[in-house]
């Protein structure tokens, strides 16, 4: 009862009206006086700043000194609340779940628990060459031969079509995988072999177990997880790997906020931090099979050797050869797989821009306009495609429905050995390299897929990358106003009006004059009057 007392004063101040009877709308009101206004703008300032209340003790501040002092402002902007909304907001503005993404295929993926059922490989294929049917290995301890080959027990296994086929199962053998290595698991013992090659049955030839398919059966039969199981992942272990990569951009641009770098670099920094699953990831299991999602060890930057389960240790690397922010690290390529994805949600997410049909919708199915291949040229697509296309160009130089750079060297814009049409079921051919569906496009064959239909303009953005468009955008400062509108919505709560334009310039040329320093620009519009008059102009 005593504490109501005390806050009931203040309680009263913070409200606009107090009614006399319920919810009469024509009850009485008490006038404004006192600190009443500044007592509703602290109260704004540390929801939309901190995302709670003010404390009694900052309200009986503003009470004695009559004002919020710019000292509390900047107190809210440099709080770890604020930086927490922030990263919300740009989880909202990249649309950054990745949880659904599959890096690799079955053939690398294990099932069981590797307590009361032993880890096994789930790739069908795997387990008819080890053990001659889709079965997993006994529950119970591993055998082995004099000469240290696996001893296995024949039996049979009635499979779903009623027939009985014959079977050669192992045991299990006790390891301590790269994610808990101070855990032992069970392991079936065929799946969990060390060796890093062995000798096809086809041609006596040296195969890396790393790459394995285990689809063939003369090719990759003895190879196994590797050492630790380093190259096979469960279920939560790319769970981890995924929540690293969303980690690793919030990491970079709450870097950029915190210590008041130019927010330009969210879209041109060149910086990156790597912990241990994603130096696993990269180290071991972006060349397992062929994976859904692509990538490589080579990132253009240094890969630092750091284990698994040290998932709290960053290193800081720098990036090299068209790189550009957030823009082609893996979280954003992998979340928009293709390049026309990609510059779709920059221009959205940082030029305000939107891509979107004309009126009048498209011409009749049967019209022979739409059997145009090039979708710059197609009837209805070209009106947007004439701007997206060039756009998407600027990421020419990564996978598509992967996070990894097509370097020149490994990645020609011709390559002769894709041309010839033997090879189209060249796994890199086939994912990176054109083959034409009609004569029309006979030209391009052989061509990297992003340089199909390509002008001579195109050609330019894809080797100069996403760095040059960026680089474009904040000179002509559509990204310095971008940026002040979506700041201004946030906090102001609408769209700048039409006679705000000027309001909005006069901020995005302060902004850009106190080198893009975002909190900078947050506090330049909740100190603004039409921030602080938001509670009557949104009524």
């Amino acid at each position: 009862m005593r504490l109501w007392r005390k806050l009931l004063p203040l309680l009263v101040l913070v409200g606009t009206t107090v009614a006399w009877y319920g919810d009469n709308p024509n009850a009485q009101v008490c006038a404004p006086k006192g600190p009443q206004a500044e007592l509703q703008y602290l109260r704004r300032l540390s929801l939309d700043l901190r995302g709670h209340l003010p404390s009694v003790t900052e309200m009986q501040t503003v009470i004695k000194e009559g004002k919020v002092s710019e000292q509390t402002v900047d107190s809210m902007l440099s709080s770890q609340q604020m930086l927490g909304k922030l990263r919300e907001y740009h989880k909202d503005l990249l649309w950054a779940n990745i949880s659904n993404i599959r890096l690799v295929n079955n053939t690398w993926r294990l099932g069981g628990n590797g307590t009361s059922t032993p880890y096994y490989l789930t790739s069908q294929g795997r387990r008819r060459n080890y053990r001659g049917h889709i079965v997993s290995c006994l529950n119970q301890p591993a055998e082995f031969n004099k000469d240290g080959s696996i001893k296995t027990t024949a039996s049979t296994y009635k499979a779903a079509d009623g027939k009985d086929y014959p079977v050669q199962r192992e045991g299990y053998v006790m390891v301590k995988p790269y994610w808990a290595p101070d855990k032992a698991i069970k392991v079936c013992a065929f799946d969990a072999q060390e060796y890093l090659t062995v000798k096809s049955d086809a041609n006596n030839r040296d195969y890396d177990c790393s790459r394995s398919s285990f689809t063939n059966k003369n090719q990759g039969k003895g190879c196994g997880c590797g050492p630790g199981l380093r190259w096979c992942m469960p279920y939560n272990v790319q769970s981890q790997i995924l929540n690293s990569l969303e980690e690793q951009t919030f990491r970079f641009i709450e870097d950029i906020v915190k210590n008041r770098k130019p927010y330009t670099q969210v879209i041109t920094g060149q910086s990156l931090e790597v912990n241990g699953p994603i130096s696993h990831y990269l180290r071991y299991q972006t060349y397992t099979g062929s994976n859904l999602t692509y990538a490589s060890p080579n990132q253009n930057h240094p890969v630092p050797t750091i284990n698994f389960d040290q998932v709290g240790k960053w290193t800081k690397v720098e990036r090299a050869k068209l790189h550009a922010g957030v823009l082609t690290m893996p979280l954003f390529l992998t979340k928009f797989s293709s390049d026309r994805g990609r510059a779709n949600r920059f221009y959205s997410a940082f030029l305000c821009s939107h891509f979107q049909a004309p009126p009048g919708g498209l011409p009749p199915a049967q019209d022979s306009c739409h059997d145009e291949p090039n979708l710059m040229k197609r009837c209805g697509c070209k009106y947007c495609h004439q701007t997206v296309e060039p756009a998407a160009a600027y990421w020419g130089r990564w996978a598509e429905a992967g996070m990894a750079p097509l370097n020149t060297d490994e990645f020609p814009a011709i390559s002769n050995f894709c041309k010839k049409m033997g090879n189209r079921y060249n796994a890199m051919c086939r994912r990176f390299y054109f083959y034409p569906n009609d004569d029309k496009e006979m030209q391009y064959l052989g061509h990297l897929i992003s340089y199909v239909f390509a002008t001579p303009s195109m050609k330019k953005n894809i080797e100069t990358g996403p760095i040059a468009l960026a680089q474009q955008t904040i000179d002509d400062g559509t990204f310095a106003s971008c940026t002040t509108r979506k700041m201004w919505n946030w906090f102001v709560g609408s769209d700048p009006h039409a006679q705000q334009t000027s309001q909005i310039l006069t901020l995005a040329d302060k902004f850009k004059g106190n080198n893009y320093d975002l909190l900078g620009l947050i506090k330049s519009i909740v100190t603004s009057k039409e921030y602080r008059q938001g509670r009557l102009l949104n009524r």
